[in-house]
């Protein structure tokens, strides 16, 4: 299976990195709750496309079903 992500340029990895940076100082004020939600926001999301994610993961990894199903489990 070939992924149907792009490789990133340095370029894009630097901007995205930049861009992170800049937000956070802004998420870091966020109440605990609202972070929480966000954060359960990203797990729901997680589960829920985690069949995608496994098989492109071990596409690009050959770490095994198993053991990638077993980590994103843990994220």
């Amino acid at each position: 299976m070939t992924s149907p992500f792009p490789d990133a340029t340095p370029r894009e990895i630097d901007a995205a990195v930049h861009n992170a940076a800049a937000c956070f100082p802004s998420y870091r004020k966020l109440p605990g709750e609202r972070r929480a939600t966000y954060l359960e926001a990203i797990a729901a999301g997680l589960e829920r496309e985690a069949s995608e994610i496994v098989s492109l993961a071990d596409a690009e990894t050959s770490l095994g079903e198993a053991r990638l199903s077993m980590e994103l489990a843990r994220t």
